[in-house]
């Protein structure tokens, strides 16, 4: 068959309201399935988004919490130690002369006025004997 042939044989073929038909068919066809590529590729991209903030409230959730900043403060502070009536009354007051017999062998002194006094030695002796 020549082209010319083919062509008129074609054109008769298709002439009629079959060629409209058939092309209403291939364009229903092709937005049907656009349309499911665009809904599944939707589904794809919300199922994506919704793990991605489901992961990250679980990472959220079981993260280990400490307790506030001003707790941790409150605790570490060192708590003044007040004197205890036992523990002041336990401290035994020596007198000059139970002082001065601590150090036999030694040159020592009580200098200042009574009750402000302080211990000298008046020998000088190194650590090592």
């Amino acid at each position: 068959m020549k082209n010319r042939e083919k062509e008129s044989f074609l054109s008769e073929i298709l002439a009629d309201d079959r060629l409209a038909d058939l092309r209403e068919d291939s364009l229903l066809k092709g937005i049907v399935l656009l349309r499911r590529q665009r809904r599944r590729r939707l589904i794809l991209q919300t199922s994506l988004a919704s793990a991605l903030i489901c992961l990250l409230l679980f990472s959220i959730a079981q993260r280990p919490t400490s307790p506030p900043l001003q707790s941790n403060l409150l605790s570490a502070r060192p708590v003044p130690a007040q004197p205890s009536t036992k523990a002041v009354t336990a401290v035994k007051h020596l007198t000059d002369d139970e002082l001065l017999a601590l150090f036999p062998n030694r040159s020592v002194a009580l200098i200042g006025e009574p009750g402000h006094q302080q211990l000298v030695f008046l020998d000088h002796q190194s650590g090592a004997q």
